[in-house]
Protein backbone atom coordinates (compact mmCIF):
# COMPACT_ATOMS: atom_id res chain seq x y z
CA UNK A 1 0.00 0.00 0.00
CA UNK A 2 1.22 3.76 -0.52
CA UNK A 3 2.55 4.89 2.83
CA UNK A 4 0.35 8.16 2.30
CA UNK A 5 -2.32 6.10 1.55
CA UNK A 6 -1.40 4.23 4.67
CA UNK A 7 -0.54 7.31 6.84
CA UNK A 8 -4.07 9.02 5.82
CA UNK A 9 -6.03 6.00 6.60
CA UNK A 10 -4.05 5.21 9.82
CA UNK A 11 -4.69 8.97 11.16
CA UNK A 12 -8.20 8.94 10.46
CA UNK A 13 -8.83 5.02 12.35
CA UNK A 14 -6.50 7.36 15.10
CA UNK A 15 -10.04 9.88 15.21
CA UNK A 16 -8.61 12.43 13.11
CA UNK A 17 -10.46 14.29 11.36
CA UNK A 18 -10.13 16.10 7.74
CA UNK A 19 -10.02 20.16 8.02
CA UNK A 20 -10.66 21.85 4.44
CA UNK A 21 -8.92 25.05 4.39
CA UNK A 22 -8.67 26.11 0.82
CA UNK A 23 -5.49 28.33 -0.21
CA UNK A 24 -3.81 28.13 -3.39
CA UNK A 25 -0.71 28.26 -1.64
CA UNK A 26 -1.63 24.96 0.33
CA UNK A 27 -2.61 22.67 -2.52
CA UNK A 28 -1.21 18.68 -2.26
CA UNK A 29 -1.12 19.41 1.87
CA UNK A 30 -4.00 17.94 3.94
CA UNK A 31 -5.03 18.92 7.61
CA UNK A 32 -6.61 16.65 9.89
CA UNK A 33 -7.31 17.58 13.76
CA UNK A 34 -8.22 15.85 17.26
CA UNK A 35 -9.16 17.40 20.01
CA UNK A 36 -5.45 18.31 21.05
CA UNK A 37 -3.61 17.99 17.67
CA UNK A 38 -3.37 18.95 14.35
CA UNK A 39 -1.33 17.36 11.60
CA UNK A 40 -0.36 18.20 8.30
CA UNK A 41 0.05 15.43 5.79
CA UNK A 42 2.16 15.97 2.84
CA UNK A 43 3.04 13.74 -0.26
CA UNK A 44 6.76 13.39 -1.75
CA UNK A 45 6.87 15.46 -4.64
CA UNK A 46 9.99 14.85 -6.98
CA UNK A 47 12.57 17.75 -6.66
CA UNK A 48 11.55 18.09 -2.85
CA UNK A 49 14.69 19.37 -0.81
CA UNK A 50 15.16 19.52 3.08
CA UNK A 51 15.57 23.62 2.04
CA UNK A 52 12.30 23.44 0.51
CA UNK A 53 10.48 21.81 3.11
CA UNK A 54 11.59 24.00 6.09
CA UNK A 55 10.05 26.83 3.82
CA UNK A 56 7.04 24.84 3.35
CA UNK A 57 6.89 24.67 7.24
CA UNK A 58 7.39 28.57 8.00
CA UNK A 59 4.96 29.20 6.06
CA UNK A 60 2.35 26.92 7.27
CA UNK A 61 3.25 27.61 10.48
CA UNK A 62 2.66 31.39 9.14
CA UNK A 63 -0.46 30.33 8.23
CA UNK A 64 -1.69 28.10 10.90
CA UNK A 65 -1.03 31.09 13.54
CA UNK A 66 -3.09 33.60 11.13
CA UNK A 67 -5.46 31.12 11.76
CA UNK A 68 -5.39 31.09 15.42
CA UNK A 69 -4.93 27.21 15.52
CA UNK A 70 -1.85 25.75 18.15
CA UNK A 71 1.09 25.53 16.65
CA UNK A 72 2.90 23.80 19.55
CA UNK A 73 0.80 20.82 18.92
CA UNK A 74 1.17 20.67 15.09
CA UNK A 75 2.91 17.85 13.33
CA UNK A 76 4.36 17.74 9.77
CA UNK A 77 4.35 14.13 8.20
CA UNK A 78 5.90 13.94 4.92
CA UNK A 79 5.18 10.56 3.12
CA UNK A 80 7.93 8.87 0.99
CA UNK A 81 7.67 5.58 -0.44
CA UNK A 82 10.86 3.74 -0.85
CA UNK A 83 10.90 4.19 -4.30
CA UNK A 84 12.71 7.57 -3.66
CA UNK A 85 16.35 7.41 -3.25
CA UNK A 86 16.38 10.00 0.04
CA UNK A 87 19.12 9.97 1.76
CA UNK A 88 19.69 9.41 5.09
CA UNK A 89 21.38 12.34 5.83
CA UNK A 90 18.78 14.36 4.32
CA UNK A 91 15.82 12.89 6.38
CA UNK A 92 17.74 13.09 9.45
CA UNK A 93 18.58 17.13 8.28
CA UNK A 94 14.51 17.37 8.22
CA UNK A 95 13.72 15.74 11.13
CA UNK A 96 16.38 17.37 13.64
CA UNK A 97 15.84 20.64 12.29
CA UNK A 98 13.76 22.55 14.46
CA UNK A 99 12.39 25.58 12.29
CA UNK A 100 8.34 26.02 12.66
CA UNK A 101 6.99 22.50 13.02
CA UNK A 102 7.86 19.05 14.36
CA UNK A 103 8.82 16.82 10.94
CA UNK A 104 8.56 13.12 10.48
CA UNK A 105 9.38 11.55 7.43
CA UNK A 106 7.52 8.17 6.69
CA UNK A 107 9.09 5.83 4.24
CA UNK A 108 7.29 2.63 5.36
CA UNK A 109 4.56 1.72 7.91
CA UNK A 110 7.40 1.28 10.71
CA UNK A 111 7.91 5.02 10.35
CA UNK A 112 3.92 5.47 11.93
CA UNK A 113 5.26 3.87 15.12
CA UNK A 114 7.72 6.51 15.72
CA UNK A 115 5.10 9.21 15.87
CA UNK A 116 4.09 9.76 19.22
CA UNK A 117 0.30 9.96 18.76
CA UNK A 118 -0.06 7.04 15.92
CA UNK A 119 2.03 4.50 17.65
CA UNK A 120 -1.04 3.76 19.97
CA UNK A 121 -3.14 2.51 16.99
CA UNK A 122 -4.20 -1.09 17.08
CA UNK A 123 -5.06 -3.17 14.80
CA UNK A 124 -4.74 -7.34 16.59
CA UNK A 125 -7.47 -6.64 19.60
CA UNK A 126 -5.15 -9.99 20.40
CA UNK A 127 -2.57 -8.45 21.58
CA UNK A 128 -5.10 -6.36 23.78
CA UNK A 129 -6.45 -9.02 25.33
CA UNK A 130 -3.09 -11.24 25.82
CA UNK A 131 -1.85 -7.64 27.65
CA UNK A 132 -4.79 -7.58 29.51
CA UNK A 133 -4.29 -11.45 31.32
CA UNK A 134 -0.69 -10.52 32.34
CA UNK A 135 -2.15 -7.58 34.19
CA UNK A 136 -4.67 -9.44 35.82
CA UNK A 137 -1.96 -11.72 36.59
CA UNK A 138 0.19 -9.37 38.26
CA UNK A 139 -3.00 -7.77 40.15
CA UNK A 140 -3.74 -10.83 41.67
CA UNK A 141 -0.08 -11.59 42.34
CA UNK A 142 0.62 -8.42 44.03
CA UNK A 143 -2.61 -8.83 46.40
CA UNK A 144 -1.69 -11.76 47.26
CA UNK A 145 1.76 -9.96 48.62
CA UNK A 146 -0.15 -7.45 50.01
CA UNK A 147 -2.60 -9.51 52.14
CA UNK A 148 0.79 -11.72 53.08
CA UNK A 149 2.13 -8.06 54.84
CA UNK A 150 -1.01 -7.60 56.40
CA UNK A 151 -0.92 -10.98 57.74
CA UNK A 152 2.76 -10.58 58.89
CA UNK A 153 1.35 -6.79 60.54
CA UNK A 154 3.40 -5.23 58.35
CA UNK A 155 1.23 -2.10 58.07
CA UNK A 156 1.23 -1.02 62.13
CA UNK A 157 5.27 -2.48 62.27
CA UNK A 158 8.20 -2.43 59.74
CA UNK A 159 9.00 -5.89 58.69
CA UNK A 160 11.99 -7.81 59.22
CA UNK A 161 14.34 -8.34 56.10
CA UNK A 162 14.16 -12.22 56.26
CA UNK A 163 9.98 -11.23 56.30
CA UNK A 164 10.32 -9.48 53.49
CA UNK A 165 12.71 -12.25 51.87
CA UNK A 166 10.05 -14.55 53.00
CA UNK A 167 7.07 -12.70 51.19
CA UNK A 168 9.42 -12.27 47.92
CA UNK A 169 9.78 -15.83 47.47
CA UNK A 170 6.23 -16.31 48.00
CA UNK A 171 4.89 -14.00 45.91
CA UNK A 172 7.33 -15.08 42.86
CA UNK A 173 5.96 -18.53 43.48
CA UNK A 174 9.30 -20.03 45.44
CA UNK A 175 8.87 -21.90 48.24
CA UNK A 176 10.51 -20.82 51.52
CA UNK A 177 12.25 -23.82 53.61
CA UNK A 178 12.33 -24.12 57.16
CA UNK A 179 16.16 -23.45 57.03
CA UNK A 180 15.86 -20.13 55.50
CA UNK A 181 14.06 -18.67 58.54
Amino acid sequence: MNVYVETYNRLLGCHFKRVEIIESELSGIRFFENENLNVVLQNWEEGMDDKKIIDETIFIRNFILRKNMNVWNTYYLICADEEYAIEEDMIYSIEREATALRKFMIRSSKDLTRIPFLDTYQENTDEIMNLSSYVLKDYEELSELINYIKQKNGELRKLKPKEIEDACKSFLGKEVKNEDR
